[in-house]
C-alpha cells in the first residue's frame, strides 16, 4: 500500500473511513468467492485487502480514542 493512501485515510473523517472499510470488506468477500471458483488471477489481492482492512480499522479506533480523550479533558 502506498504511503500517500495511508496519509489520505488518516486525514479522513470517521464516517468516511467506515464507508471505505465496508467497501474493502465487500471486495474481500468477492475476491474470496472468485478464488473458490478459480477465477481469481491475483491471489495476493486477498492479503492486500486484509492489510488495508487492518489499517482502516486501526485509524477508526484511533479516532474513537481521540474523541474519548477530548471528552474526558472537557470534564
Amino acid at each position: 500500500m502506498k504511503k500517500k493512501q495511508k496519509q489520505l485515510w488518516r486525514k479522513q473523517a470517521k464516517g468516511e473511513l467506515l464507508t471505505e472499510l465496508k467497501e474493502k470488506r465487500r471486495q474481500l468477500l468477492l475476491a474470496k468467492m472468485k478464488l473458490s471458483r478459480g477465477q481469481l488471477k491475483n491471489v495476493s489481492l486477498l492479503r492486500q485487502l486484509r492489510h488495508q482492512i487492518a489499517v482502516l480499522s486501526t485509524y477508526i479506533r484511533e479516532k474513537e480514542l481521540l474523541a474519548e480523550l477530548k471528552e474526558s479533558a472537557h470534564e
